[in-house]
């Protein structure tokens, strides 16, 4: 069973109960050291490393193999698991992995913060329709 750290898209319920055919165990949990931006020209975004930020997000836990299969593809080849630190709302520290953005695709990275309540609001129909069901 496996950790994934969780920063963009998959903050929505809506879009892991299209993914996953059964909820998923989600705590808060803030990602120190990282920057979360837009992919220039998409609706979702990236992280990349930053020592001067930190990225608020939740951990998915408890993650079986089929389940890291799934979210490996859904994330696809711009994106890395790395393993990270993160903390939950709670305090405590946790190892887990998280989808980093490849270093050789940051030319695809724009300089604008990514919001998730923006995204909701002007996004996320559009996103859930492109979703496999």
């Amino acid at each position: 069973m496996q950790d994934i750290f969780v920063y963009g898209t998959l903050l929505n319920d809506e879009v892991l109960s299209i993914l996953f055919d059964q909820p998923l165990s989600k705590v808060g949990a803030r990602l120190p050291g990282y920057r979360r931006v837009t992919v220039s020209g998409q609706m979702f975004p990236a992280i990349r490393p930053d020592g001067n930020s930190s990225v608020e997000g939740a951990l998915l836990t408890g993650l079986d193999q089929c389940a890291i299969a799934l979210l490996d593809e859904y994330e696809g080849r711009f994106y890395q698991r790395e393993s990270v630190l993160v903390y939950l709302e709670c305090g405590t520290a946790r190892h887990c992995q998280a989808y980093v953005f490849r270093p050789s695709y940051y030319d695809f990275l724009s300089d604008e913060a990514w919001c998730n309540e923006r995204f909701r609001e002007h996004h996320m129909g559009q996103y859930l329709a492109r979703l496999p069901s």
